[in-house]
């Protein structure tokens, strides 16, 4: 189950950032959600960015979120992994997933909207 999410609003222009975390567009902003994941999670890990996605008001084709789980990369911690979907506004939204016991769960997201 999840508990505990936040969101938060980061003001960006074009210029700022780094290859971690590119900047947003002018006339858009960084929003970031994190949530305290805990067992039982997402069947899947799809189901998992799918289940983040919702949760933000935010659909993306069952082939871009396959495409986003195929392409991760390892994480900042042991079982983690970085991925990058594109939802159905062209937005690509970041996220982390992690691995529970049992499922997967989406610990931090980010995306850029307009302000």
């Amino acid at each position: 189950m999840l508990s505990g999410v936040l969101a938060v609003g980061v003001a960006c222009s074009g210029s700022d950032g780094d290859a971690d975390d590119p900047a947003c567009p002018d006339g858009f902003t960084r929003s970031e959600s994190t949530s305290d994941a805990a067992g039982p999670g997402a069947a899947t890990r799809e189901d998992a960015v799918r289940t983040e996605l919702e949760r933000r008001q935010m659909t993306a084709s069952d082939e871009a979120i396959a495409a986003g789980v195929v392409a991760s990369a390892p994480g900042e911690s042991t079982g983690t992994e970085d991925l990058v979907v594109r939802n159905e506004q062209g937005v690509e939204v970041t996220m982390l997933l992690a691995p529970l016991d049992p499922g997967w769960a989406v610990e931090r997201s980010s995306w850029c909207e307009p302000i």
